[in-house]
């Protein structure tokens, strides 16, 4: 693994130093992980959202009511079948 140096103001060095003490890290590297990963996260879920809203402006609305997820789900299963079938 690698390892990085970073440089933290001595406020946020002590707020990293009281999150390894309060028991829930082990240590300022995996609090840092944790952040990092975190932050992974929520990127990711923002461009899904973004890619959902293009998809969602990208055509013309749909009636998407009752009937039309029936049909949808009858075309899923059927499509399923012939990709399961020998």
């Amino acid at each position: 693994m690698d390892k990085l140096q970073i440089s933290l103001p001595e406020p946020i060095k002590e707020y990293v130093d009281r999150q390894v003490l309060s028991g829930r890290y082990p240590s300022a590297s995996e609090y840092i992980r944790t952040l990092v990963t975190e932050d992974q996260r929520r990127e990711a879920k923002l461009k899904i959202q973004s890619e959902v809203l293009d998809g969602l402006n990208s055509g013309p609305a749909i009636e998407a009511g009752p009937a039309y997820w029936k049909e949808k789900k009858k075309k899923l299963l059927a499509s399923h079948r012939k990709k399961t079938r020998p």
